[in-house]
């Protein structure tokens, strides 16, 4: 979707959707629907729909870390099906 960012931040634990240009009405529109897993986040030009995935920690062996990174991914999907399932809601 344009304007939209995902991103996997992996020390952090995040899964977000950011959204950049968007209108503060958009942003009040998704509250109101949004489920109670996601997280509204506003940051100073821009809001981000966050779901916590477990963090991961860069020092470590990547392949012990397999499952939190997949989770998180599987976190990134999930959201993108959810922003198209309800985008008649909110856009």
């Amino acid at each position: 979707m344009k304007g939209i960012v995902f991103y996997h931040k992996l020390a952090q634990g995040n899964t977000d959707g950011t959204f950049k240009n968007f209108s503060e009405k958009t942003k009040f529109k998704i509250i109101e629907i949004l489920p109670k897993k996601y997280e509204l986040v506003k940051h100073s030009k821009s809001f981000s729909i966050r779901i916590f995935s477990r963090k991961t920690d860069r020092t470590m062996e990547f392949t012990t870390q397999k499952e939190v990174v997949n989770k998180g991914l599987e976190n990134l999907e999930e959201l993108r099906i959810w922003l198209n399932k309800n985008k008649e809601k909110w856009v």
